[in-house]
């Protein structure tokens, strides 16, 4: 939904029910009520008009942010993000019923965002606020893993690659599920259960060259040396930021580093 459909739905939604209040004035009217009856008859309907000015508020603030979002102005999407959580009512879980985008989505959205401005801790407090609730739990903890690592706080981020590892989402054909669960495994040093999901996440993306990549990686380290440079040979390693992760990779690569072959390869990637 746009804001403009909502604005458009916000003021169908108005007229309708002026509407109905005109029309049941009329009716009490033939009816021959005085005054006073009317008055306390269409008293709950006036009292919506409030309250559906606050969904349409909130709603309207979180799709401006989330428009602001697309196009990368992380600043004024974060503002309109908490312009739709301003008011106490827009911060209860109950409001999440009327809400177009509900609470957790939102505090999880502020998440990613200050995640992307590089404002970690910020990123960190909104995550976990929204883990409370969240219905996204496993991206939250991915991102709280690497979070957490580019703070330096590395048992936090092993708590949460952890997290990742004991998700329980089985059978899960999702690429982003699979590919986090095999790094979470690689990091834990299983690498066993790492290549089992990369594997799996290889069968939806055949020619996904981060999959190769971490493949490569799970073998090496696994001394498998005829594996790991098989699935090396699948990527563009003259792209920059494989080229960078290739040449700096001194620890889950260290043990093709001396194989005449992989040396051959990096050569020509170089």
């Amino acid at each position: 939904m746009t804001t403009g459909e909502l604005n458009f739905i916000f003021i169908i939604v108005i007229f309708i029910q002026l509407a109905f209040i005109l029309f049941w004035i009329k009716l009490l009217k033939r009816k021959g009520k005085n005054k006073y009856t009317i008055s306390l008859s269409i008293l709950p309907i006036i009292f919506l008009l409030p309250f559906i000015f606050l969904v349409w508020f909130a709603s309207w603030n979180s799709l401006k942010a989330f428009e602001y979002s697309l196009s990368k102005d992380y600043n004024l999407s974060l503002l309109h993000y908490e312009k739709s959580l301003l008011f106490k009512p827009f911060a209860n879980s109950w409001f999440d019923t009327f809400r177009v985008i509900k609470k957790d989505e939102i505090l999880t959205a502020m998440g990613e965002l200050y995640y992307e401005k590089g404002s970690y801790i910020d990123a960190v407090n909104y995550y976990e606020k929204a883990l409370t609730s969240s219905s996204q739990k496993f991206k939250i903890y991915v991102y709280l893993a690497k979070i957490n690592f580019k703070l330096g706080n590395i048992g936090e981020s092993k708590k949460y690659h952890e997290k990742i590892a004991n998700f329980n989402n089985e059978g899960s054909n999702d690429l982003f599920y699979l590919i986090n669960r095999g790094e979470s495994y690689s990091v834990l040093k299983k690498y066993d259960e790492a290549i089992f999901e990369f594997k799996k996440a290889l069968e939806l993306s055949p020619h996904k060259e981060i999959i190769h990549y971490y493949l490569a990686t799970c073998y090496s380290m696994k001394s498998d040396i005829d594996n790991a440079l098989f699935h090396l040979k699948f990527i563009d390693c003259n792209k920059p930021d494989y080229k960078s992760l290739i040449n700096n990779d001194d620890f889950f690569l260290k043990n093709l580093r001396n194989n005449s072959e992989f040396n051959r390869w990096l050569l020509e990637c170089n």
